[in-house]
């Protein structure tokens, strides 16, 4: 993505456009209120945990998350020019959900995951220091 101050050249990133749209950016701002505005989305995508497709000549990637991003600015492009590189993470969605369909509660498979029962300190030292003697 590259802000040059008087528009965004982010290609079709509806994410971004999603939110540039909802705050009202249009081209004919200022650099640098334009530029803070672009630094703010970024920092929106990378806060949020949506998904999104994100389309490049090399491939489309579904189910990303935006989790950082790198802005820099280089003398060759202009000293206003700003260049976002976005760093995505692919989510995996995978999971299911498993159900057992029982007629009585009895009939539930017994699941392990309370806490174990526990006894009384002064029997346990009583029982190991007597069998030791013993």
């Amino acid at each position: 993505m590259v802000c040059d101050g008087s528009s965004f050249d982010y290609g079709s990133a509806s994410a971004i456009e999603d939110l540039l749209s909802g705050i009202g950016v249009g081209g004919n701002s200022q650099a640098a209120t334009l530029k803070s505005i672009f630094v703010a989305t970024l920092e929106q995508l990378t806060a949020d945990l949506n998904l999104y497709s994100v389309v490049t000549p090399e491939g489309e990637y579904t189910n990303v998350n935006v989790v950082g991003y790198h802005i820099r600015r280089a003398s060759e492009r202009g000293a206003s020019m700003i260049t976002a590189e976005v760093f995505l993470q692919e989510v995996r969605v995978s999971a299911e959900a498993a159900y057992t369909l029982t007629a009585q509660p009895q009939g539930e498979a017994a699941q392990n995951g309370g806490n174990v029962q526990s006894e009384e300190l002064e029997n346990a030292f009583n029982d190991v220091t007597l069998g030791s003697v013993l």
